[in-house]
């Protein structure tokens, strides 16, 4: 667990430190209307003024343990997987923003469907499906963690599953997420051992 916000506070400069540099992270966030909703990507989170980061895997996802669903990156969005601004934001995923949320934890939107797949097409600022509200409104809270992020390894899923226990997310979509990292995981290995191959 690289960010914890009981351990960690809600401090944008303290997320930015703690995931600078770092790739493969599996996002958790609880808002104010207790939804419980995340993102997943294999890209690497940088501290820049402005950049998107492109997922030529297509492993990233964001997923809503509320609506037991979870919202692949659209190919065509690849080059807009995540986007890296340590100046205005905290965590920002495609293009739209599909998930925005602000330096202050509290201020963001929701544009679901702009880069990640979503049946239900809404791409509207300020959608409250996955938040549950207009704005992210994550809040500190001194016995109850709002933000979890964990670091994804091939061979560290009895230390994912106690830290996913410990945020108290269903088992079974636990396993939900952890079979699609595992699926896109062997499809990029194979992918590389093929190119190696040739």
């Amino acid at each position: 667990m690289i960010y914890q916000s009981t351990r960690d506070g809600l401090n944008n400069q303290q997320y930015w430190n703690k995931v600078n540099g770092k790739g493969n992270l599996l996002m958790v966030f609880k808002s104010k209307s207790d939804y419980i909703f995340g993102a997943y990507s294999p890209c690497k989170w940088e501290s820049y003024g402005g950049k998107y980061v492109e997922d030529n895997t297509l492993s990233s996802f964001i997923f809503s343990q509320t609506h037991d669903q979870v919202y692949p990156l659209r190919q065509d969005q690849k080059s807009n997987a995540i986007h890296c601004n340590s100046n205005s934001y905290g965590p920002l995923f495609g293009g739209g923003f599909d998930i925005r949320i602000d330096s202050n934890f509290t201020d963001g939107y929701c544009k679901l469907g702009y880069s990640y797949q979503f049946s239900q097409y809404k791409n509207q600022s300020e959608d409250p499906y996955l938040f549950g509200q207009n704005k992210p409104e994550i809040k500190e809270s001194f016995d109850q963690d709002t933000i979890n992020i964990i670091v994804v390894q091939q061979n560290d899923y009895d230390k994912k599953l106690d830290a996913i226990r410990r945020k108290k997310i269903s088992l079974c979509f636990y396993y939900q997420i952890d079979q699609y990292i595992r699926y896109y995981q062997v499809l990029f290995l194979n992918h590389q051992n093929e190119k190696n191959q040739q």
